[in-house]
């Protein structure tokens, strides 16, 4: 049973890819890391910005996908991306990949998502 969140449907350079059903990815919250930095008074606190990444969305991926895939991991630029809930609620955002697994065996690739901004709602 897929959860409201699931990514159903995911979209990166204008080109849609089959996300596998029930994948379990994780999504950074873009809020920050706070770290104390010691001083010789009262500690500073460091804030640290993070990206809204999503890591482990696994695609169901022929050798043509694979390809393609590949093709978009090893961009230099950012791109435009995007992905659909099962809930259908839609998101954007411009980015990069990573691919993290690639396994023939399944037919599966697993990317993670790595943003330069936060992921935006799509209202309609």
């Amino acid at each position: 049973m897929a959860n409201t969140g699931d990514i159903r449907q995911l979209t990166l350079k204008k080109l849609d890819f089959r996300v596998t059903g029930g994948s379990d990815f994780s999504r950074k919250t873009g809020k920050f890391t706070k770290e104390n930095v010691p001083t010789s008074g009262v500690p500073d606190t460091k804030y640290t910005k993070q990206t809204e990444d999503i890591e482990g969305v696994e695609i169901q991926a022929d050798g043509a996908e694979r390809e393609l895939l590949r093709d978009l991991a090893n961009e230099t630029v950012n791109f435009d991306m995007a992905y659909v809930t099962a809930r259908g609620d839609t998101y954007t955002n411009a980015g990069q990949i990573t691919i993290t697994d690639d396994s023939t065996s399944d037919g599966k690739v697993t990317i993670t998502l790595l943003t330069a901004g936060d992921w935006a709602p799509i209202v309609v």
